[in-house]
């Protein structure tokens, strides 16, 4: 199966130059430092799987080295690239993301990603069966074993993170009960 990578603001919507009006603000979500981080290498790592080109993925790497080091900026690579691959054998429909350098598109989310976002919470927290629930949901079809595995592998990886004390006392604002 070949996943189809959508950019949000392609022509196909018949919306120039950007179409991320469509899309809620990220920080409705309250993302936390690591995973706006994650989200933004997905996101490369969606353009460099689209293009077939290793610049995007060079661009990924460079941001989570910035914030993770050599090892740790590797293994979330790495992580995205599972997720991605599982994304491809296991979902039925186009996955749509938001640019990662355009302004506009970087502070919103796609409801594709934020699927993956909930999921990277089910991980983080070690809620499992949420987490399974989330890559069904991501599948769009039965279950995603490839999907729920990349997504454990995330989770786990966000939990080795350190997390500011502000971040931890933060409840998610959209009832999600899968961030602590």
């Amino acid at each position: 199966m070949h996943l189809r990578l959508v950019v949000s603001d392609e022509p196909e919507r018949g919306r120039l130059p950007c179409g991320s009006r469509d899309h809620p603000l990220l920080s409705e979500l309250s993302p936390d430092n690591a995973e706006t981080l994650c989200l933004r290498v997905l996101r490369y790592a969606c353009i460099a799987m689209r293009h077939g080109s290793l610049r995007p993925l060079d661009a990924g790497h460079q941001a989570a080295e910035r914030e993770l080091g050599l090892v740790g900026g590797a293994s979330l690579i790495a992580c995205c690239m599972a997720l991605l691959r599982g994304m491809r054998s296991e979902r039925r429909a186009k996955f749509v993301f938001m640019a990662p350098e355009c302004p506009a598109c970087s502070q919103r989310i796609s409801s594709d990603e934020r699927l993956i976002l909930l999921m990277l919470r089910a991980g983080r927290t070690q809620d499992f069966p949420l987490l399974h629930i989330r890559a069904r949901e991501i599948a769009q079809v039965g279950p995603a074993p490839a999907i729920a595995q990349a997504g454990m592998a995330l989770g786990k990886l966000l939990r080795s993170l350190p997390r500011p004390a502000q971040e931890t006392a933060t409840s998610a604002p959209d009832g999600d009960e899968s961030r602590p």
